[in-house]
């Protein structure tokens, strides 16, 4: 068996100015998301984080709530 000579080393790679530019905005949602839960929360039935689920789509959605049943 050959030893793997570099284990250890990290490569460094510097991004490239168009991955510094991208933007995601499933990030910008998920990072604002208590903002969200903020909005459709009640007194009588608050929201809480447990109560939050997120999915992939509403493909992912749907396949939850049949799942439930």
């Amino acid at each position: 068996m050959s030893s793997n000579t570099n284990a250890g080393q990290c490569w460094k790679f510097p991004a490239s100015i168009i991955s510094k530019r991208t933007s995601n905005p499933i990030r910008t949602i998920v990072y604002h998301i208590k903002a969200v839960g903020d909005k459709v929360t009640h007194p009588e039935a608050p929201l809480v984080t447990q109560d939050v689920i997120l999915t992939s789509g509403w493909a992912g959605a749907l396949d939850m709530c049949i799942g439930v049943l």
